[in-house]
């Protein structure tokens, strides 16, 4: 998969050895998670019409608790590594990671996985979750234990997110996104006295963004990589390509990084 990014980019990635993942309401889809919590919101509420005895806890399920004690950050790649879109938007480099293992070390708090955009699957998703929710909620009420699909609500949409992160809308399908997710809900880490991440800043286009690095979500020592695993990087339609590819050459040489390829985009742009 690929990380679009600028020459800049790359030598932040090489030399600090990490990736940047952005707070999600700072991304360039206005309607970054919102989206996948609207097709929720409206598939639980056709089931709660469909399954009248568990129409309480779907309705719920579909409406979470207020998110802002809980923070995602997501960290955005292609599968495809030579896109004319992709150039113009993100920078004239396209860095080809080997995906496989623990690829940045990261924790149960991290999802790696492709984002979805045909709206039929989603909404199938969403309609199992909800019918499964729903099935458990009929259980567990003949016994005398806690509710799972209370149990659900109870985790304030942390478990809906972890889906619907990963919905976008259909006219963003042309990106072929793939995506590492950190969500990161404040209650839980305050209740397990664990150390949350730190909170960094960026400017970009006249903001400032909030991230955080795939290196501050490793909890086990010993977890992360002396290099990352990045197979080739192809330099998009840029002037001075020659000149480029030398300094990337070096640079990789510098950090040990002996194996990538070097390749350039096929696009007929002119730059």
């Amino acid at each position: 998969m690929y990380h679009y990014t600028s020459p800049e980019g790359l030598l932040g990635i090489i030399a600090n050895n990490e990736v940047w993942m952005s707070d999600y309401s700072f991304l360039n889809d206005a309607e970054e998670l919102t989206y996948g919590l609207a097709v929720a919101k409206q598939r639980f509420e056709a089931a709660a019409a469909e399954i009248p005895d568990a129409a309480d806890v779907l309705t719920r399920l579909g409406n979470p608790r207020d998110l802002s004690d809980i923070r995602v950050c997501v960290g955005s790649f292609s599968m495809v590594g030579d896109s004319l879109s992709q150039w113009r938007a993100y920078g004239s480099l396209a860095i080809g990671f080997q995906v496989g293992g623990l690829m940045f070390g990261y924790n149960n708090s991290v999802r790696l996985d492709r984002v979805i955009y045909d709206r039929e699957v989603q909404n199938k998703l969403i309609d199992l979750y909800a019918h499964l929710a729903a099935s458990a909620y009929a259980k567990d009420k003949e016994g005398s234990h806690a509710s799972k699909a209370e149990s659900l609500y109870a985790r304030g949409g942390e478990e809906l997110l972890e889906m619907t992160a990963f919905f976008k809308h259909p006219t963003f399908a042309d990106e072929h996104e793939a995506r590492l997710v950190h969500i990161e809900d404040r209650k839980v880490y305050e209740n397990l006295r664990i150390e949350r991440p730190p909170h960094r800043f960026r400017t970009a286009g006249g903001l400032l963004v909030p991230y955080v690095t795939t290196k501050d979500l490793v909890t086990l020592p010993g977890k992360y990589p002396d290099r990352l695993p990045i197979a080739e990087i192809i330099i998009g339609p840029t002037r001075h390509a020659d000149v480029l590819q030398r300094g990337i050459e070096r640079l990789l040489a510098s950090y040990n990084y002996d194996s990538v390829k070097i390749l350039r985009s096929t696009a007929p742009l002119r730059s």
